[in-house]
């Protein structure tokens, strides 16, 4: 832990980064074929959102680390661990661009359904109300608004 702390804040954000982009590339290709997430995959995700300030400095990352989010929310809440979903939605919704609603709508509907679900699984319901609002403000078809009609 000393040793650590004797890293420059930048540099810890940056090496956090990169190592769970490294550890990342090497799991997700069995995560691909439909097995289930093992522990290294959410440990390389816990990486990645560490390294948050580094992925703002470039913003073409942003839509794969909303992705990879997406995809640790999914895993997490089959392992029902729903606060971890929950977090990842956060992270997920984070990355999205600031009109993410028109240039990435799928996975901006994707994340905000999965994160009203988590909350609701913990009892969060100010979260919940909040998630479903936005879907319900921001969906194109009334097929997509049906899942979060259930929380509100």
């Amino acid at each position: 832990m000393v040793a650590y702390s004797l890293i420059p804040q930048d540099q810890r954000e940056k090496d956090h980064l990169r190592f769970g982009l490294a550890i990342c590339s090497s799991v997700l290709p069995s995560l691909n074929e439909g097995n289930n997430p093992d522990d290294v995959f959410f440990v390389a995700m816990n990486q990645i959102n560490r390294g948050a300030s580094e992925i703002a400095k470039d913003p073409s990352r942003k839509p794969m680390i909303a992705e990879l989010n997406l995809k640790a929310a999914v895993c997490a809440m089959k392992l029902s661990d729903f606060s971890s979903a929950f977090n990842y939605c956060v992270h997920g919704v984070r990355n999205l661009y600031e009109d993410h609603w028109q240039s990435q709508y799928d996975l901006s509907l994707q994340l905000c359904d999965q994160g009203a679900q988590a909350a609701c699984a913990l009892g969060n319901v100010k979260m919940v109300k909040y998630l479903a609002s936005k879907i319900h403000a921001n969906s194109r078809k009334y097929e997509h608004e049906l899942p979060s009609l259930y929380f509100t």
